[in-house]
């Protein structure tokens, strides 16, 4: 590395041991981001009748991240969403029928992607300034998995989801950044249609990788309860079309008895209601009760 003409040169190939190397943090800041801007990724959005979120979403990626190509997998959009992605030059993939499913869609714009490194970022998510430069710091060897908390609507939840993170830590593709060769590895997303963050954290594990959660909040999710609420009901549906009665029932079990855990270590029946009602949405879904 050396000064030339008043500006910090290094060459590509010091760059990548740095970064595979976790050398990174040796460096004085101004090296940093000159490594950061060496290091561009595929941006992969899944989207579906996403007008409303998506045009603020894109501005975010565009304005903070280092984007090699912006990657648009749609379920089947009736309102604008096509339009807006491609007013942002993305490159659109649609997926009908057998093919909509969340980890399918994920699955194959990796596939399609270029980089190395493969960024997910959910529809309804929007990026802050300091999302790449704390999230890029741990492309590393090793790592199979980096993704951050998020801030989010007021909501009778909040404690609770701080309550979780802190107990069991969290999981999520909505602004998640992993190895693109790993997370082909995982062909179990093929059939996933929801949970699919779960199956391949689980499975990065058993491949002995890391998974690196950076608690600072660096996105904004703008879901709300309701949408909360059709997420369990869709996970109902997908465990239907699976079959899978047995892992119904531990999904709903396990939700409960965290809500039993949380109303007792926190003492306070804050969103309990809430979370009871997400039990019978998964049962909705899996019996497709509207």
């Amino acid at each position: 590395m050396r000064m030339r003409n008043g500006r910090w040169k290094i060459s590509k190939r010091k760059a990548m041991t740095y970064i595979f190397y976790g050398k990174m943090k040796n460096l004085k800041s101004q090296h940093w981001f000159l490594l950061l801007r060496s290091l561009k990724v595929d941006v992969s959005v899944v989207t579906y009748n996403s007008g409303k979120t998506l045009d603020k979403c894109l501005n975010s990626i565009e304005k903070y991240v280092p984007v090699n190509r912006l990657l648009i997998g749609d379920g089947g959009s009736t309102d604008n969403t096509l339009k807006i992605a491609r007013d942002h030059g993305a490159k659109i993939y649609l997926f009908r029928g057998e093919e909509n499913k969340i980890g399918r869609i994920r699955y194959k714009l990796a596939e399609l992607a270029e980089t190395d490194w493969l960024l997910y970022v959910d529809s309804d998510v929007y990026l802050y300034q300091t999302f790449w430069p704390r999230v890029s710091r741990y492309v590393m060897e090793g790592v199979g998995m980096i993704m951050a908390a998020q801030d989010g609507h007021p909501s009778p939840l909040q404690k609770y989801f701080e309550w979780r993170n802190r107990k069991f830590g969290f999981i999520t593709f909505s602004n998640t950044l992993v190895p693109r060769a790993v997370l082909l590895k995982v062909k179990e997303l093929l059939n996933t249609h929801t949970g699919e963050d779960a199956i391949y954290g689980k499975r990065i594990l058993e491949m002995g990788l890391k998974i690196v959660r950076i608690y600072e909040h660096l996105s904004f999710h703008d879901k709300d309860i309701q949408e909360f609420n059709l997420a369990f009901r869709r996970w109902g549906a997908d465990l239907r079309t699976k079959k899978d009665v047995m892992e119904l029932v531990k999904t709903i079990l396990r939700h409960f008895r965290n809500t039993v855990l949380y109303t007792v270590e926190e003492q306070t029946l804050e969103g309990v209601p809430i979370l009871l009602s997400q039990c019978f949405e998964l049962l909705k879904g899996y019996l497709i009760l509207k």
